[in-house]
């Protein structure tokens, strides 16, 4: 329940960030993880189920002796880039977006879709960087569990920002929000 308002949270602290506007890191992710609960929580139920098969399958494909047929491989691998591009638009808009969820996941997918190259450059970066800490687990336990995923989630936020703030006019929704 928990994952979706942290990741809009993590998405709004990092687009602060990357619109060079001062905050307060702590503060401002309480401050919008409260805001966003209710928008959030059921769509990061769903990326957690999402997220979590995921990462069955590839352990499953992994392990697996039999031989998988390459139709099923193709549609995981198909379902998991659509997920990796369509899912970042989705935390990063609910902040400044006023819409309900599925509006909001239709915005996604046709975010992801439309800039195809860019996300798919992006997602596989993300992608990459997520294997590297999984697979160093170990190793950089302690780097993982003080920053999490982050570190990725930078990165991802930096390839999508541009798109996101063009597409929505989010300084424009911003000066009339703080104009009320």
């Amino acid at each position: 329940i928990l994952v979706g308002p942290a990741r809009v949270a993590e998405s709004y602290i990092i687009s602060k960030m990357l619109r060079d506007e001062p905050g307060f890191v702590w503060h401002d992710f309480i401050k919008a993880f409260k805001e966003n609960f209710k928008l959030a929580a059921v769509p990061g139920i769903f990326y957690s189920l999402i997220l979590g098969s995921q990462i069955m399958a590839v352990l499953f494909y992994v392990s697996s002796e039999n031989s998988i047929h390459f139709l099923w491989i193709a549609v995981y691998l198909v379902s998991v880039l659509l997920f990796i591009m369509a899912s970042p638009y989705f935390f990063a808009q609910a902040p400044y977006v006023d819409l309900k969820a599925f509006p909001m996941l239709k915005n996604s997918l046709l975010l992801a879709m439309g800039n195809a190259p860019r996300r798919i450059a992006g997602g596989l970066l993300c992608a990459l960087l997520m294997g590297v800490q999984l697979v160093f687990f170990e190793v950089a336990f302690i780097i993982t569990v003080i920053f999490g995923y982050t570190f990725p989630s930078l990165i991802n936020m930096m390839w999508i920002w541009p798109i996101v703030d063009k597409t929505f006019k989010i300084d424009k929704t911003l000066k009339n929000r703080s104009a009320k």
